[in-house]
């Protein structure tokens, strides 16, 4: 479980080990955790994951009586909404709240919404019991025929009209298609709706953030629930050996020739480069072997070691590990990335996009640490 707070910051990792399975919901919080619901196979027990800064993971089961539809949360309950039925519950514990089976008229739409010969009704939580209550707009929006509603973050409840308006309940209109829509898909944000009926032949999408209708073709999954760009640097991790040179000089090297190299520039800065394919190891050269970790670790390790106790750990992740001799000797890490050397020892240093902004020394040497592992 990854978690990126900018787009020029790396993900930091929240958790390794998790339930396998599809995520159902997902929800960050401002601490810098993340709690989500994945489940397996039959969806019918669901796992409730709450994920802290610190690499701690609960893990609640929640036990529901059919595929959920759709998951809303209001304060501290969460309610798990089905066709038939809606469970409610604690979303810190797990605790079952209560549960009630949809009444037989209603049919579900979208999110918490229900529909029965346009009316509609919204499923909530009130504190004891599971209930749906019809919903009431107002402003503008009072004696409009309502063909949707749904939630979106920043208005609550919105609606979409037969003339082809999208309104919050308020009656404040959002953005206007001029036409009544049809063949409605709502985005799991409630941001972006695709619809036909603006011409003939084509579908649309109606993005609220921009106030735009646009037309699309192709995949159009991908243009209602748009994958996030996630940053990212090339890390080099198909790697089988380690060679020092004299001074802060370091070659990791491929089994298919090349590797990465890591030496001051003429400029003094400390860089890592990409080896030339035809790059030959070196006498001194040591070859990593794996080392056995515990799954929860969220890598694999390999190892290169020294008759005086130094030791080289290759990360998975695109981290390189330094060990010298001895339990209280320095230790280094470097990424394994082109660019700038970026690493840490009692210091973070290098690229921000590693660490974070305002998390780097700027005025220190990272090479020079890299000579206690050499000398």
């Amino acid at each position: 479980l990854m978690r990126w707070r900018h787009p020029r910051e790396g993900a930091v990792q929240l958790a390794a080990g998790i339930p396998g399975g599809r995520t159902h919901w997902l929800e960050a919080h401002a601490d810098g955790g993340v709690s989500l619901i994945r489940s397996r196979q039959s969806e019918r027990q669901l796992n409730l994951l709450h994920a802290a800064p610190n690499g701690e993971v609960e893990n609640l089961v929640l036990e529901v009586t059919e595929v959920p539809a759709a998951f809303h949360r209001e304060g501290e309950t969460l309610l798990v909404i089905g066709p038939r039925e809606t469970a409610a519950f604690r979303i810190d514990s797990g605790e079952l709240l209560g549960r009630a089976n949809t009444p037989g008229s209603l049919n579900h739409r979208h999110g918490r919404s229900f529909c029965a010969a346009d009316r509609w009704w919204v499923v909530g939580w009130n504190g004891q019991a599971v209930h749906w209550e019809e919903f009431a707009p107002s402003g503008a929006a009072v004696g409009r025929k309502i063909i949707a509603l749904f939630d979106r973050a920043d208005d609550g409840l919105c609606l979409v009209t037969d003339s082809g308006e999208v309104m919050n309940a308020e009656g404040v209109t959002l953005l206007n298609a001029g036409r009544r829509l049809t063949g409605l898909a709502i985005s799991r944000d409630g941001q972006r709706i695709l619809a036909d009926g603006i011409r003939s032949g084509e579908r649309h999408l109606l993005d609220l953030p921009g106030r735009r209708i646009i037309p699309v073709s192709g995949r159009v999954e991908r243009v209602l629930e748009p994958p996030p760009t996630k940053p990212s640097r090339r890390l080099v991790t198909e790697l089988n050996a380690i060679e020092f040179g004299s001074g802060a000089i370091l070659w990791l090297l491929s089994p298919k020739g090349g590797g990465l190299e890591f030496r001051k520039n003429a400029r003094g800065a400390f860089m890592g480069r990409l080896l030339p394919r035809g790059t030959q190891r070196g006498a001194a050269a040591r070859d990593f072997r794996p080392v056995p970790v515990s799954p929860t670790l969220g890598c694999t390790l390999k190892v290169a070691e020294y008759p005086d106790g130094r030791r080289a750990y290759l990360d998975s992740r695109g981290l390189l590990h330094l060990c010298g001799a001895g339990a209280d000797a320095a230790e280094l890490t470097l990424v394994l990335a082109e660019g700038i050397a970026s690493g840490y020892a009692s210091d973070r240093y290098g690229d921000e996009f590693f660490h974070g902004p305002g998390k780097v020394e700027k005025d220190s040497d990272l090479a020079a640490y890299l000579t206690f592992f050499v000398l």
